[in-house]
């Protein structure tokens, strides 16, 4: 299960997406461990694909959240498919 690290910003971000409806916080809330400043989601490949989903429903009020949300959107896609290794043997 992929751990996401983030920072207060990203936080105040998750706490948004998951509050997009009952059920969502309800089930969410409990993916979230607090460790200092930081927190530390612990989300399997389907949790990821729920929040993309809700991320794609949710409007926004300005450009900043848009774009917020775009960079938050980022974060859970590199998660689900991180950049592969390229094999430099010679």
């Amino acid at each position: 299960m992929p751990e996401i690290e983030i920072d207060k910003k990203e936080l105040r971000i998750w706490e948004n997406v998951i509050a997009f409806s009952t059920e969502s916080r309800s089930y969410f809330s409990k993916k979230k461990e607090e460790r200092g400043k930081k927190a530390v989601l612990h989300l399997s490949r389907a949790d990821i694909e729920d929040l993309l989903a809700i991320l794609s429903l949710m409007e926004t009020k300005d450009e900043d959240e848009e774009e917020e949300l775009a960079l938050f959107e980022d974060l859970l896609l590199f998660t689900l498919n991180p950049p592969k290794e390229e094999d430099h043997a010679f």
